[in-house]
């Protein structure tokens, strides 16, 4: 699907997902899912229980973020990703970040956790942390958010096979608020 990019800190941008990125979204999917391909499912199967998970997928964020940016990540105009956040009054929330599987290790997703810690800053007198969720079992993407700065967050959900993550707002900006910490009976703060 792919191929190398080079200079990729220059090139990367991001614009609105739009009823046309259908198609790619769901071969994103497909392609980040390399566990559902190990089941061994017939192919219409497997396409069903993709389209089955983006629909609930999308209906969870509808009802939990109203107001999140879901967003194609595009190198030369060429989608090669997608990046979903929320901004709450707590938090800029990583909701969904993902590269197709032959870009990755490029520096795609740094460059988009940049922008993002670009945006975080911005929002909110540039005390807003960022805060996200990593399946456990995923080591590049745990090596990615760590080289980042980015720790375990103790006060977020314990959901079972997940991670929370953190990037503290004072990691990247002056505060001169504090920032309340995440409730774990929290549901949407917006």
């Amino acid at each position: 699907m792919g191929q190398a990019i080079s200079s990729v800190k220059t090139l990367v941008s991001m614009r609105p997902v739009s009823a046309g990125d259908e198609q790619f979204l769901a071969e994103l999917q497909a392609d980040s899912r390399p566990d559902l391909r190990s089941l061994g499912l017939p192919p219409v199967a497997l396409a069903s229980l993709l389209d089955l998970q983006r629909r609930a997928q999308r209906a969870e964020y509808d009802l939990r973020y109203p107001d999140a940016v879901d967003e194609v990540i595009e190198i030369d105009g060429r989608p090669v990703g997608r990046c979903w956040t929320a901004l709450t009054r707590a938090e800029l929330r990583l909701l969904d970040i993902a590269v197709l599987n032959d870009l990755r290790r490029q520096g795609i997703a740094r460059a988009i956790l940049a922008r993002l810690v670009e945006r975080a800053a911005a929002a909110r007198g540039g005390c807003v942390p960022i805060r996200l969720m990593v399946w456990a079992d995923n080591e590049a993407a745990r090596r990615l958010y760590a080289n980042a700065g980015f720790s375990e967050d103790n006060s977020a959900d314990d959901i079972t096979g997940y991670l929370a993550l953190s990037l503290a707002a004072p990691y990247y900006a002056q505060c001169s608020v504090s920032v309340p910490a995440r409730r774990k009976d929290e549901f949407n703060d917006e």
